[in-house]
């Protein structure tokens, strides 16, 4: 089994410094074929403004996720957990210290307009619509001097929600993303199953979306 261990929080700081635009590709890209990602679920395509309304109100009462509005955007950013909580970090970004080396991840459902990345790296940022059974050619960012494994940002755009995810690992292959996408696509569909119980109490009777 990996033993693994979060980044101390200084020197989170100390690589985020409170801005994503520290975090800006700066070698070589390409779309490698490990890093190509099949669509199993296009559910995010398929949801109607009734939907969309109760999962921001589903968010909003679920601490697994944090909540943020800026200038007018929702976004909810998924906690993992720290020294076995589930905590938040600046801006979102998760640093793991694997037997394999560094991971770092954000996991983002933005409402409407996109999060995004950053407005000087547009053009590395990989944004599709999903259609299920679709091949995805992720754009990734080979390791270089100031990030030590292999990047991607990768946006699904949906009608009213979008899935956001970064990664960086030590391999091209996208498992983080990969995972992100099905969980996500998972937790949408089964909370919108329990549309009465959002309306009434904001949450949904489902223990597994409610982690300690």
């Amino acid at each position: 089994m990996l033993k693994t261990k979060i980044i101390p929080l200084l020197l989170q700081l100390l690589l985020i410094a409170g801005c994503d635009n520290l975090f800006v590709f700066g070698s070589q890209l390409s779309q490698p074929s490990e890093a190509a990602i099949e669509i199993q679920d296009d559910y995010i395509t398929t949801l109607n403004p009734d939907d969309v309304a109760l999962l921001q109100r589903y968010f909003s009462g679920n601490s697994r996720w944090e909540v943020r509005k800026e200038e007018n955007q929702f976004y909810a950013i998924r906690k993992e957990k720290i020294d076995g909580e589930y905590q938040t970090t600046i801006n979102g970004f998760y640093f793991i210290d694997t037997e394999e080396g560094w991971h770092q991840t954000r996991l983002i459902v933005s409402f409407g307009k996109v999060y995004g990345w950053g407005q000087h790296d547009q053009d590395k940022v990989t944004i599709v619509t999903p259609k299920k059974g679709a091949t995805v050619k992720t754009i990734v960012e080979e390791p270089y001097s100031a990030t030590s494994g292999y990047s991607s940002y990768l946006i699904l755009l949906g009608s009213g929600i979008n899935l956001e995810v970064y990664e960086q690992s030590p391999e091209p292959k996208r498992e983080f993303t990969v995972s992100a996408i099905d969980s996500v696509n998972y937790e949408l569909k089964t909370a919108l199953k329990h549309r009465e119980a959002i309306q009434q109490q904001g949450k949904v009777p489902v223990p597994e979306f409610y982690p300690e």
